[in-house]
């Protein structure tokens, strides 16, 4: 299964969508509100409210992915294949959301850390970061699933 995870992550576009989205990001009102006052709730409100902009990259991210082998009429040739079609899905699947994970927790690393050096009080607020961080997941799954329906 670790091999074929690892497969999965380096032939998948994931990595060529990312730079595009960290574009979208660096231009959209979030990168905006990196202002000198700085309260920590605002701030990871923010980072939670970028899940606007990577939710649909995940989502569509992982459609196509999961629709890539019916897409190149390659599902006679699956189903031949010794290993369970579920575990090939599920690697599909875990790859692109850690690659959608792996640039969420990045991009939170970044912009608190530039608000650790702006805020004078207070302390960092978990919770609007972890939803977040499970949004992306659920959007994900989310269009994953509606990948292999269609």
């Amino acid at each position: 299964m670790i091999r074929l995870l690892r497969i999965e992550a380096h032939r998948g576009p994931t990595p060529f969508v990312l730079p595009l989205l960290a574009v979208l990001l660096a231009i959209s009102p979030l990168a905006g509100d990196l202002t000198p006052v700085a309260l920590w709730l605002d701030r990871s409100v923010d980072v939670e409210g970028s899940v606007q902009i990577t939710g649909p990259f995940a989502a569509g991210v992982a459609a196509w992915l999961a629709s890539r082998g019916h897409r190149r009429r390659m599902d006679d040739l699956l189903a031949s294949t010794p290993r369970n079609p579920w575990t090939t899905a599920l690697a599909t699947w875990l790859a692109t959301v850690g690659w959608m994970a792996a640039f969420y927790v990045a991009l939170a690393i970044v912009y608190l850390g530039i608000t650790a050096t702006q805020a004078t009080w207070g302390s960092l607020l978990w919770w609007p970061v972890i939803a977040g961080l499970v949004a992306v997941v659920m959007c994900s799954l989310a269009g994953f699933v509606v990948g292999q329906w269609v």
